[in-house]
């Protein structure tokens, strides 16, 4: 999943992140954020679909932002 600060991303809480799929080779989401959006912070989590148990990336928190810098 990719869990991040804002609510499309589960805030933080992985059972509510980003769930990714499979497909063709590459990983896939797809998510609508709004326009007034700045920036995003996340983190890539595997979660084991029977125990739930969640598994974070290590290092600082991605971040995109959104007002055309990276």
């Amino acid at each position: 999943v990719v869990c991040g600060d804002h609510p499309v991303l589960g805030q933080w809480k992985p059972e509510k992140a980003l769930t990714l799929h499979w497909d063709n080779g590459v990983w896939r989401g797809s998510m609508v954020l709004p326009s007034d959006l700045r920036k995003v912070e996340y983190k890539y989590v595997c979660v084991d679909e029977a125990s739930k148990a969640a598994n974070w990336e290590t290092g600082p928190n991605r971040v995109v932002n959104l007002n055309g810098e990276m």
